[in-house]
């Protein structure tokens, strides 16, 4: 970088294409070959970096070591796609018990292992299994809580993994049941192709709707309302409780049993009863609470985690706006300060967006694939546009203040995204494709104008610079990874 300061747009651009084409690359080899077999790909395109930089320095014997080195690995990965010879054989600390099925996609690896009584557990990143509904299964449960507050009523499961939820709701005299699954693997290949038996076709009866969508956007754009809502996975924000509540009858009950982020409204009313969060519009009627085992108070911390990323960002574009009007005649100090803080800025924004628009779109694949790829590749427009000329100080503190005003902006971005959420597919990829390009392109402008502005002053203090925003970026991931 520091020897080619002239084209560092160019080079953050070819870098900034390289990581959204690996991005989607990486997508297609794990739902292909599975994380294992992607690694080892990886190293057959390093094998094949180093085999062209040798011939371009003329090198006969490290391209032919490059040639061989890569071959090798492709050997590899075609021996271990049959024989697992590498593979993930423990999580979490504990050595993986699996029943032969273990598949991957670009955001899960999900397999079957065996449980208590012979059942069969769907275990997800070597998580403590989700059982496969059966008829020991549901014996072993016995009613729902919504079902048994609210028998035959037509009910919604979100995240229904093995299905005990549905299977639930349908024992009750239900004949109206929806799922929404937002994992393929689980919902399709599990549940209703390759094991579909192990829950006697459950997901294939009549009455039963499944869906391949995260949960919020499948409510967002559907008109029907619920005597029953059961999520696995808890609402991230007192509006998504609200999008919930919305979709219920009037005497409907919204249960909540997996984990919880955010605390419901105040308006409405809850208990918590068996491990899970009771929510209603109205109050429970004495009869229903005297269903309930177990009824204590509802106490939730709140937890929203991409706004709360996005804060990060924000917090830092404040403190870059704050030192670059501070030393805007100090020199030097303008661009160092400024790209330790742009790359905080540039990870925290481009990880808050990317949760966003995911949940916006309805499936974590188009985050990793369609926005990510297409933020980055913005931004690479950005830094290229951004090396074809110096620029003055003046203009360097223009671009980092557009820069602040865009992260303070996506502070906003889940609640503009909400007003669109109820529209078809082909709109939201639209109005993705109107706010990510620009958003990219004026991040894009910040590193190549400071590292130019600072190579006009002293080029000896590129390198430095260089490793500031390394270490920047790498912080800004630690902190919003633990949000």
């Amino acid at each position: 970088v520091a020897m080619g300061i002239a084209r560092v747009g160019a080079v953050f651009a070819f870098g900034l294409l390289g990581l959204g084409g690996g991005g989607v690359g990486l997508g297609a080899l794990l739902h292909g070959i599975g994380a294992p077999n992607a690694v080892l790909a990886s190293s057959v395109v390093f094998a094949a970096a180093g085999a062209i930089w040798f011939s371009l320095a003329g090198k006969r014997m490290g391209r032919v070591l490059g040639v061989t080195t890569g071959l090798f690995f492709t050997l590899l990965v075609m021996v271990n796609a049959g024989f697992h010879l590498i593979d993930v054989r423990y999580a979490r600390g504990s050595k993986l018990a699996e029943k032969g099925f273990v598949k991957w996609n670009s955001y899960s690896r999900v397999s079957l292992t065996g449980g208590t009584g012979g059942s069969t557990l769907i275990s997800v990143d070597g998580k403590p299994g989700m059982p496969i509904a059966s008829a020991s299964e549901l014996k072993r449960r016995g009613a729902g809580i919504g079902p048994m507050l609210r028998p035959g009523a037509k009910t919604l499961v979100v995240e229904p993994g093995g299905g005990v939820e549905v299977a639930q709701a349908l024992e009750s005299g239900s004949t109206d049941v929806t799922g929404v699954e937002v994992n393929s693997i689980i919902g399709n290949t599990i549940m209703q192709q390759r094991f579909a038996g192990l829950s006697d076709r459950l997901y294939l009866r009549p009455g039963v709707h499944i869906f391949i969508e995260e949960g919020l956007s499948f409510l967002r754009r559907t008109p029907e309302k619920y005597g029953v809502i059961h999520l696995n996975k808890g609402p991230e924000s007192a509006d998504d409780f609200r999008d919930y509540l919305a979709h219920l009858t009037r005497d409907g009950v919204l249960v909540v049993a997996g984990p919880i982020h955010a605390a419901p409204p105040p308006e409405l009313h809850t208990v918590m009863a068996g491990g899970a969060l009771i929510i209603a519009p109205q109050p429970l009627a004495a009869a229903d609470r005297a269903k309930l085992v177990g009824e204590s108070s509802a106490v939730v911390q709140p937890r929203t985690r991409d706004r709360a990323v996005l804060m990060v960002s924000g917090a830092a574009a404040v403190l870059l706006l704050i030192g670059l009007l501070f030393k805007a005649r100090r020199g030097a100090r303008v661009p160092i300060a400024a790209i330790f803080t742009v790359a905080v800025l540039y990870v925290g924004v481009t990880m808050g967006v990317a949760g966003s628009f995911a949940r916006f779109l309805g499936h974590p694949t188009y985050g990793l694939t369609i926005v990510l790829f297409t933020f980055l590749l913005a931004t690479g427009v950005g830094s290229f546009q951004s090396a074809k000329r110096t620029q003055s100080v003046n203009e360097v503190l223009m671009i980092h203040m557009l820069n602040g005003l865009m992260a303070a902006a996506a502070l906003f971005l889940p609640d503009l995204l909400s007003s669109f959420a109820a529209n078809a597919l082909s709109v939201k990829l639209l109005t993705t494709a109107a706010i990510l390009p620009p958003a990219g392109f004026v991040l894009g402008l910040a590193l190549p104008a400071g590292l130019r502005t600072l190579a006009d002053r002293d080029e000896r203090l590129v390198p430095g610079a260089w490793a500031l925003f390394v270490a920047g970026g790498s912080l800004a991931f630690a902190i919003v990874t633990r949000l």
